[in-house]
């Protein structure tokens, strides 16, 4: 396993408006590194002293205490605290993805609503809101959203292409949307697991075994 980064967890819990997808990169880091989640859970052990107290509201500090445990992958314990704070973009995203992870897309739809109504220009949140529609079946919504996502010829794009066809059935256009994803982003973990399901499934046993050694390397793994 590589070294860890140099990351200063604290100094990122304490910044006021954090950016999410620097928040999403600390999560990724801390599952690849027990240093650094050694690190984190030692910040969530004494959170009042460490992080609350730099923080400018009470309801600031509920919603970092939430991203924190969301971090370390605790998806049920951050919806427990995020869900009474008062809604902000940062609440809003964690407790939305928080719901994906714990298989409740109709929740994750609505707190992703309202991510996406406070900033509809942050790529996270849009391919996240985007994941929601595909998971709660709004099918011709998510269509619309693809369509969308997929002017920017992004790796998460093509995913959730493959990913509207695959939970409908359409196997051999999801498998076009996934080897899409690939060719831009050849590590692209959602891509390759969903790949490897269809390979095993259609009984294409090397393909299936090649991808699942690829998505082995990877950490954090996708958790669908």
């Amino acid at each position: 396993m590589s070294a860890a980064p140099a990351l200063d967890i604290k100094d990122i819990l304490t910044t006021e408006d954090a950016a999410l997808d620097k928040l999403r990169d600390v999560r990724r880091e801390v599952h690849c590194h027990v240093d650094l989640r050694t690190q984190l859970e030692e910040i969530i052990s004494e959170f009042g002293t460490k992080v609350a107290k730099q923080l400018s509201s009470e309801n600031k500090a509920e919603v970092r205490r939430g991203t924190a445990q969301w971090m370390l992958g605790k998806s049920e314990e951050a919806i427990q605290i995020l869900e009474p704070a008062r809604v902000s973009k940062e609440r809003s995203f964690v407790l939305g993805v928080s719901y994906l992870e714990a298989g409740r897309p109709n929740d994750a739809l609505t707190n992703l609503k309202e991510a996406n109504e406070a900033d509809s220009s942050d790529p996270l949140i849009s391919t996240s809101y985007c994941e929601a529609k595909i998971r709660a079946g709004r099918y011709e919504e998510a269509e619309t959203h693809v369509e969308k996502l997929l002017k920017k010829e992004s790796a998460q794009g093509f995913y959730l292409k493959g990913l509207l066809a695959d939970v409908q059935g359409f196997h051999d256009q999801a498998t076009k949307g996934y080897e899409k994803a690939l060719e831009i982003e050849p590590g692209h973990a959602p891509s390759l697991f969903r790949l490897a399901y269809i390979m095993d499934s259609a009984g294409e046993d090397n393909r299936a075994m090649e991808l699942s050694e690829q998505l082995r390397t990877l950490r954090p793994m996708p958790l669908n």
